[in-house]
């Protein structure tokens, strides 16, 4: 009975440490994604880049959300990519139905 208790004193120990540390992004939900790489030749795509032989998926952050439309409603989206190395991508834009978190 006692190595049931202390098991689950730990995974609700580890639970909330994950926790924490996901919760401490303040410029977006999605967590900077790492996948270790021999090398980065295969890591391509607008969010992605590689830092230190590791393939980063950036955090998307919008700066920018202005209504263009009327009928329908639709809204010009500006945003870029950051990176752990403190990189910032160029700007990109897309078309929304709603408005674009700032």
């Amino acid at each position: 009975m006692k190595s049931i208790l202390i098991c689950s004193q730990a995974l609700l120990l580890g639970l909330a440490v994950n926790f924490a540390v996901l919760s401490g992004s303040h410029r977006s939900s999605a967590v900077t994604k790492k996948v270790k790489r021999v090398d980065c030749t295969s890591c391509t795509g607008i969010s992605k880049k590689c830092i230190n032989n590791v393939c980063e998926t950036g955090i998307k952050v919008y700066t920018s959300s202005v209504k263009t439309g009327t009928n329908p409603t639709r809204w010009t989206c500006t945003y870029h990519y950051e990176w752990s190395d403190n990189s910032v991508s160029q700007d990109y834009t897309e078309i929304n139905n709603f408005a674009c978190p700032l």
